[in-house]
């Protein structure tokens, strides 16, 4: 697709985690939701240590430039620094856009200087928002505290993690975002380098998101999210929540790193103790409670995951549990 003087190079970072075709359609999507001609540069970063490279090599075209990384941080910014676009999309498969979303998110940065990124709106496969995942206000240490013993569930309506995952914000509104989610986010490709890139520490992912947002409005600029630039999942678990649910100790310690960092060694002991508390309550959930009280309960509870997720969560919550108690973030 050839480029044209008014419209910037692009370049779109597309993760692969435990499905290629899915974000083989990707590419595709992306091509047929275009209604301008955009000069476009397509990468496939292989999120998977393990996997044998070739696989991923050969299922893409030669037009199509393929990454390797061992985790999500490093696969965002290994994109970053092959991109040879002004801008970079990073735009998790599974997530199709709608006509015109990827136009209107890279107008909104090509024509406003002081924005870093601009963020676009997407909902599930039944059309519900994802409200709480597409943008967040920066976590309180109570609010992740709240999350870590499940009071978040519980005592939904509380202000603490009514505010930190915007449940008191009107979605259809274009705001300044302070956390926007990477799974449909562009960005500046001189920004990822002059704001150090995404901490390869967090190698769940999502706080090192959280952690360049931070950087971005620290510095007194701006991240925009833009509701009229809509996308839509299919019907498979988000990709961040795959990795969550393969990676569950891993995204624990991450938080409890993040934590440590950005609220001091205190804190990060306190989140260790619920962290080892949090486990055993859901150790007692998965394991104690019949199915169908079990499935009664999530439903109760308006969970974004299923029995069957939690049931296999069983032996990472054990492995949490236990690293809980010796863990030094």
């Amino acid at each position: 697709m050839q480029g044209t003087p008014q419209q910037p190079k692009l370049s779109l970072a597309i993760p692969v985690y435990d499905d290629p075709d899915e974000a083989a359609q990707m590419i595709q999507a992306v091509q047929e939701s275009l209604s301008v001609p955009l000069e476009l540069q397509f990468m496939i970063v292989d999120v998977g240590a393990d996997r044998d490279t070739r696989i991923i090599d050969q299922h893409f075209t030669s037009s199509v430039l393929c990454l390797h990384a061992s985790n999500l941080p490093e696969a965002k910014n290994k994109a970053a620094c092959a991109a040879s676009g002004d801008f970079v999309f990073f735009l998790f498969p599974g997530l199709f856009p709608r006509p015109g979303a990827i136009e209107t998110l890279l107008n909104l940065l090509r024509d406003d200087r002081t924005v870093v990124a601009v963020a676009g709106r997407w909902c599930n496969a039944a059309g519900k928002l994802e409200v709480g995942y597409n943008v967040r206000r920066f976590p309180t240490f109570i609010a992740l505290i709240f999350d870590i013993l499940l009071l978040n569930k519980l005592l939904p309506r509380n202000r603490f993690t009514r505010r930190y995952k915007m449940r008191d914000f009107d979605h259809d509104a274009r705001i300044r975002a302070e956390h926007a989610n990477d799974c449909a986010f562009l960005v500046r490709r001189e920004a990822i380098t002059r704001y150090g890139g995404f901490n390869e520490r967090y190698i769940s992912g999502w706080f090192d998101q959280v952690e360049f947002c931070r950087s971005v409005h620290r510095a007194g600029e701006f991240i925009l999210y833009e509701p009229h630039a809509s996308f839509v999942s299919n019907s498979k678990v988000p990709l961040i929540n795959r990795i969550v649910r393969d990676r569950y100790a891993d995204y624990r310690h991450s938080e409890c790193l993040y934590i440590r960092n950005h609220f001091g060694g205190l804190a990060g002991v306190v989140a260790q103790v619920a962290t080892a508390v949090g486990m055993l309550q859901r150790i007692v959930f998965s394991m104690a409670l019949p199915t169908g009280v079990r499935k009664l309960c999530l439903s109760a509870l308006q969970t974004y995951v299923d029995d069957n997720y939690i049931r296999n969560l069983r032996q990472s919550y054990w492995t949490v549990f236990k690293r809980s108690l010796q863990w030094k973030p």
